[in-house]
């Protein structure tokens, strides 16, 4: 059974971790689109963006579901909205199975409550066995110094181990 990286990135932050894991690990990468994007700056990116995670509510995802029949592994992947999951993944996980799975979380933020969010994910990714997450603060290509971490993580993936 494979593995597979799910992902939502508004300002490319979570795309760049994306691109390292996906590299380093071979897996399949699915990047979440939703209907009506939001906003990449402003104000507007805030109160709406916000607005959604703090009350939780769905977004309609541009992109299909997956049948995540074929992968044991599914790694998760978010920025941190209003110190909980973006509501594109909130939506994803409302609607998946992750019963059987074994499940990462990669959580990027800018300096939010980055527990919060996994906490809030995992009571989402209910039935799954939790494997560990990686937690990154701002991740730039220009001044990223997570790569052992990243590696760790890459590591205990491939391997099926757990991760903190």
């Amino acid at each position: 059974m494979g593995c597979i990286l799910i992902s939502y990135s508004l300002t490319g932050h979570v795309q760049f971790l994306c691109e390292k894991i996906v590299s380093r690990l071979g897996c399949e990468w699915l990047q979440l689109v939703v209907k009506r994007p939001y906003p990449s700056k402003g104000f507007a990116k805030f109160y709406r963006g916000g607005r959604d995670a703090t009350f939780h509510w769905p977004v309609r995802l541009a992109t299909p579901i997956p049948d995540l029949s074929a992968f044991s592994t599914v790694i998760i992947a978010t920025p941190v909205w209003a110190s909980t999951v973006s509501p594109p993944i909130g939506s994803l996980l409302r609607k998946v199975d992750l019963s059987q799975k074994k499940v990462y979380l990669v959580i990027s933020c800018s300096g939010g409550d980055t527990q919060k969010c996994r906490k809030r994910m995992l009571k989402l990714a209910a039935g799954s066995t939790y494997q560990g997450c990686l937690l990154t603060i701002d991740p730039k290509e220009d001044a990223w110094d997570g790569d052992t971490a990243l590696q760790a993580f890459c590591q205990a993936v491939q391997q099926g181990n757990t991760y903190e």
